[in-house]
């Protein structure tokens, strides 16, 4: 076992929430989390689910094997909205935490015995013994594990100034809902392909498909090998991104396919918006989950971050959508219309 650090530089409630997730899961969503939202959420993983299967119905160049075993495992992905249903059962956290603090307690003694409760909560959730996900975050994200096949979306994520139950059903689709489709694309990636619709390491798909797969990965990085980012001063590494690029590709997709199937004529225009067509709106939406400056400080933390730097992960996949293009009169050949389009399904 490993000698126990303090994070000394912490601020206390990051220290909190790290090492009590699920009980500070607990408070926020008793405190500040709109419940409302649960059943719109819920509502819309099966609407990307259903149109992620839709992508694989109508993709051209995977065969019957493969196509069958990617909506088999499609179906099969459960999912967690906002927080594990089993927290709703009175006294449920209080079962399964026995950290014997007292107030003469330190701080590294506190610390230590929250870090040993942790890990024997972890050893009952791999072996099945405890039903809850001891790390259930209490971030504004959302996350697929591989071998749980599962997604989880995160309370915070489904919360103001992302989400609201009295958003536009396009807003939650451009939204929230390309990040549930991302994540379900992480199904697909090229780790994730490797594993089944019961989370098993186990191969389901045609080899026949691998040829097809390797050209649409090596567009992939090469589009993005050819993207300079001004604030680094170099280029990006399409490899290194490979998973990310992989799970976006595929979250824009299938969200647009979602979006297309609202009745347009019955949505509600935002204030200030009115003269924008709903399409436009559509990409402006999706393009703000990604707009945030950057800090001088946090490059170092960017170079290590398998993601796509924000500005790539908006204009890169943006560009390879003939939609975006169509929507925004783009010439072809300019640089959110290229010829060549790098796609997935």
């Amino acid at each position: 076992m490993s000698e126990y650090i303090p994070e000394v530089n912490a601020p206390c409630h990051e220290i909190v929430i790290n090492n009590l997730p699920l009980p500070s899961l607990r408070v926020f969503i008793r405190n500040h989390f709109d419940k409302n939202a649960l059943q719109d959420v819920d509502k819309l993983v099966e609407d990307i689910r259903s149109s992620f299967i839709e992508m694989l119905e109508k993709s051209k160049w995977i065969h019957k094997k493969t196509r069958s075993g990617a909506i088999r495992k499609t179906k099969g992905i459960k999912k967690v909205v906002a927080y594990p249903k089993e927290m709703e059962t009175p006294g449920a956290l209080d079962r399964i935490y026995n950290l014997d603090i007292v107030a003469t307690d330190s701080i590294y003694t506190t610390r230590k015995k929250i870090d040993r409760a942790s890990k024997i909560l972890l050893l009952d959730y791999v072996t099945g013994d405890l039903s809850i996900n001891p790390f259930f975050g209490l971030e504004v994200n959302a996350a697929y594990a591989q071998n749980e096949n599962s997604i989880n979306v995160y309370a915070p994520l489904i919360d103001d100034p992302l989400f609201h139950t009295s958003f536009p059903n396009y807003a939650k689709i451009a939204g929230v809902g390309s990040v549930i489709g991302h994540e379900i694309g992480h199904g697909f990636d090229a780790i994730g392909v490797n594993f089944d619709e019961n989370g098993n390491l186990k191969q389901w798909h045609d080899d026949k498909d691998e040829p097809e797969l390797k050209k649409k990965v090596a567009c992939l990085i090469n589009q993005y090998d050819n993207y300079d980012d001004p604030s680094f001063g170099k280029k990006m590494n399409g490899s290194k991104a490979l998973l990310e690029l992989m799970a976006d590709e595929m979250g824009q997709d299938v969200a647009w396919r979602t979006f297309k199937k609202l009745d347009l004529s019955q949505e509600k225009r935002i204030i200030g918006f009115e003269d924008y067509s709903i399409e436009k709106l559509y990409f402006q939406i999706g393009a703000t989950n990604w707009c945030s400056p950057r800090a001088p400080h946090t490059l170092e933390v960017q170079l290590r971050d398998p993601h796509a730097t924000n500005s790539f992960r908006v204009n890169g996949v943006f560009s390879n959508k003939k939609e975006f293009a169509e929507t925004f009169n783009c010439p072809a050949g300019s640089p959110m219309n290229p010829v060549k389009k790098c796609t997935m399904f």
